[in-house]
């Protein structure tokens, strides 16, 4: 009798294996954004500390002022849950979604729906080398928008 209950726990504890295996979900956040958004860049130039906390995250950003395809795909993913897009940036996180750059609303959302995170991260503000990367790019684009301007501006003159 206890060699039929020692297999037959075996069986249901082997049997049971993939379950917990395959239930650890990879962390994701779907990042709905505007391009020229301050608060997406802000959230942007986090993403690289969230990823302390959550190392394996996988972040999927949605321009969604300017390509239409991703605005449809956000009011798709928000009508699933019962929500409408409302403003950037837009964080989804499993069901749920939250508005606006809250870095501890994230990694609330985070750590209820995909555990603990690997280290706390909470108060840590983005590195200066981060700053300067996302700087230097801001004033890229400034200087671009301004030459097409002045090129519009040289070609619209009459002689």
């Amino acid at each position: 009798m206890k060699f039929l209950k020692y297999l037959f726990l075996s069986f249901l504890g082997v049997s049971l294996l993939p379950l917990t295996i395959f239930s650890q979900q990879i962390p994701t956040l779907d990042f709905f954004h505007g391009r020229e958004c301050p608060h997406c860049q802000n959230e942007k130039k986090w993403f690289p500390t969230l990823r302390q906390a959550y190392p394996d995250i996988i972040i999927n950003e949605y321009e969604v002022w300017h390509d239409t395809e991703n605005q449809a795909l956000w009011a798709k993913r928000l009508e699933a849950i019962g929500q409408s897009p409302s403003g950037v940036p837009s964080n989804l996180i499993g069901d749920q979604q939250i508005t606006g750059f809250a870095p501890d609303r994230i990694l609330a959302a985070l750590e209820a729906e995909y555990g603990p995170p690997s280290a706390d991260i909470r108060g840590v503000e983005p590195t200066e080398e981060e700053n300067d990367a996302l700087d230097m790019t801001l004033i890229l684009i400034v200087l671009v928008g301004l030459g097409i301007a002045g090129g519009f501006a040289f070609l619209g003159k009459k002689s």
